[in-house]
């Protein structure tokens, strides 16, 4: 999102780089800033003391397309593919900009209607969470190749490991966001300064006369059209967004 994102864990700075990047979202994209403020509050007040908390705070956030909880709510190993793109990164050019943020118009992501947590068992300083979701659909590629696909799954159990790192709870290498259909137009509103914002209207998506489309609206709009498509297939409902 145009910020340095340092190596430096649990401190200051990573508190700084998530208010930055929230101010200027919140100024970039009016129409989805109170969504954004409450995610942003809610995550900025967790002391992390609790691994419910954590858990259900990481895949709440995600759900509702806010994915900048990564920051501050999760931890990477080196094996992890954020790792591995921030060093490869860096070889190249020698500074990674944004290098974990989850971009949820371009990295895999899977879109699911509810979740629950299932399970949480905790043991010392580790723990493991086991999150069910409701899948509909999963992505294929990234970027503009990206593919929406159906792939139903009702009772699909994930597993997240935790742990704690001077009192305070994290989530592990989480591995690709699970996003609502709300949480993803909430994604792309948040970003109406470069993409325009979509609404739905009856089941249908409707682009505003007002709006001025940009590189990235037909590819916007094919993913919300194939989701509805599986969506009306599977006689699933959607409320009116925007």
């Amino acid at each position: 999102m145009g910020s340095c994102f340092f190596t430096v864990r649990g401190g200051k700075l990573i508190k700084l780089y998530s208010m930055v990047l929230f101010l200027f979202l919140a100024t970039v994209g009016g129409v989805n800033a109170k969504v954004l403020q409450e995610y942003s509050n809610k995550i900025d007040a967790m002391d992390q003391s609790s691994a419910q908390d954590t858990i259900l705070g990481f895949v709440e956030s995600e759900y509702m397309g806010y994915p900048y909880a990564r920051h501050s709510l999760c931890e990477y190993t080196k094996y992890s593919w954020q790792v591995q793109i921030e060093r490869e990164v860096i070889a190249q050019r020698g500074l990674c900009i944004a290098c974990r943020t989850y971009h949820m118009n371009d990295n895999p992501i899977q879109i699911v209607l509810s979740y629950r947590l299932v399970d949480l068992q905790l043991q010392e300083d580790r723990g493991l969470a086991v999150v069910e979701f409701d899948r509909v659909m999963v992505t294929e590629g990234e970027g503009m190749d990206r593919l929406f696909l159906e792939d139903r799954k009702p009772h699909d159990r994930v597993k997240y490991q935790l742990e704690r790192r001077e009192g305070k709870w994290f989530v592990m290498d989480p591995g690709v966001a699970r996003v609502s259909l709300p949480g993803l137009m909430n994604h792309y509103r948040e970003k109406s300064v470069a993409d325009p914002p979509f609404q739905i209207r009856n089941e249908v998506l409707v682009l505003p006369e007002n709006t001025k489309p940009n590189f990235r609206t037909p590819k916007l709009k094919e993913d919300l059209e194939s989701i509805l498509r599986v969506y009306k297939r599977l006689g699933i409902p959607v409320a009116d967004q925007g």
